[in-house]
């Protein structure tokens, strides 16, 4: 079976291994296509160094404010049982899968809905229209679920992923941390004993990073050692830079691979991250660091696995509300290990290993169905 994606950064590696070690108990070979990456994805070198991804040409063609995705697929996706690619409309491919030269059998692989940006009329209806000739669809969450069966698909034929990154790998690397790790990395980013919130991922404007510095401001009014610490690569790292140049609260510790993560969770007391919330989400609940997040309306899907007051503190889309509810959690060291232990226990739901399971068994289900050629 195929699997064509746009571009595979290094955190699907893993899931990709595990799911080819998954199709050899069955006897189904994984062959996973990609374009090289561009834009964020180039920008924020999240890119896998080795891998069994195969990478094919790809071209990007502007239309209006529009991009597409042009493919040159070897004939080998002709003999795949089973193709499945990113359900949205920038494929090209996926337009002749869908009305000229169809595959076997045809799955969609996404979000389920538009959650990331403001709807158009015109994207929804040909999204509508291409759900309609797919075979099966992996969402990638509950709620990416409900929206396609709510469409009218066939709800027998979804499979939900519960997308995750590799935490395994985290938990195992939190658990060798030592001391004299801890003391360096404080050292490093100059950090005194005193409390500490942390960003991890894109420095892009879809995390609002001026709001993170403004709240973190107020907080530090109230709380003179507090500090906010950047790690990642984007867009913007030139004006997180320039803020931790101008401010005492924010600090900017350069890109941070699982090994720098897993210190950081002895250091940190918790994530920041009122712009966008995806796969993050997970990142938390295995390093045991709430997330403190908005309600903000353009979230990932993976939103959906944080419960305020649970496992995480999702506050008024409102930079004083914001900071306020930082500062009650400084101020309730309770409350906050209570939420510490909570991310402990949704690490063991959401895990590449449950993923790529949910992924297999999905595929097995679809290639039980009728081929389309005789």
């Amino acid at each position: 079976m195929l699997i064509l994606q746009p571009c595979v950064p290094a955190y699907r590696v893993p899931f990709f291994a595990r799911l080819s070690e998954l199709g050899k108990v069955n006897e189904i070979d994984y062959l996973i296509f990609a374009g090289q990456p561009e834009g964020n994805d180039a920008l924020r070198a999240d890119v896998p160094q080795n891998s069994d991804v195969v990478t094919v040409r790809s071209r990007r063609i502007g239309l209006g404010n529009r991009e597409f995705i042009w493919y040159r697929l070897p004939a080998l996706w002709r003999q795949a049982d089973l193709v499945i690619a990113e359900h949205t409309i920038r494929n090209t491919a996926v337009y002749k899968w869908c009305y000229a030269r169809r595959p076997q059998r045809f799955a969609f692989w996404g979000h389920g809905r538009t959650y990331t940006k403001v709807k158009t009329g015109l994207e929804e209806s040909l999204k509508a229209r291409l759900l309609r000739r797919a075979d099966w669809y992996f969402a990638y969450t509950l709620g990416g679920a409900q929206a396609v069966g709510a469409s009218g698909f066939s709800r027998d034929n979804i499979t939900i992923v519960q997308n995750s990154t590799d935490t395994s790998l985290l938990e195992k690397l939190r658990g060798e941390v030592t001391d004299r790790d801890v003391r360096a990395m404080r050292d490093e980013l100059g950090l005194d004993a005193g409390r500490v919130a942390v960003f991890i991922g894109g420095l892009d404007e879809s995390k609002r990073l001026d709001f993170i510095v403004a709240a973190a401001q107020k907080i530090a009014a109230a709380h003179p050692d507090f500090k906010v610490v950047f790690f990642g690569a984007g867009s913007q790292q030139p004006y997180i830079e320039e803020q931790a140049r101008l401010k005492d609260c924010v600090v900017y510790g350069g890109r941070a691979d699982a090994q720098m993560q897993a210190v950081v969770s002895k250091i940190a007391d918790f994530i920041v991250m009122p712009g966008r919330v995806g796969l993050v989400a997970v990142d938390s609940f295995a390093l045991e660091l709430p997330m403190v997040t908005t309600r903000w309306p353009l979230h990932a899907p993976e939103f959906e696995y944080l419960e305020d007051g649970v496992n995480a503190v999702v506050t008024r889309d409102d930079i004083e509300d914001y900071a306020a509810a930082i500062i009650g959690l400084l101020e309730q060291p309770e409350q906050l290990q209570s939420l510490k232990s909570n991310c402990a226990k949704s690490a063991k739901e959401y895990s590449i290993e449950n993923m790529a399971r949910n992924f297999h068994q999905g595929v097995l289900e679809a290639l039980a169905m009728p081929s389309r050629k005789k």
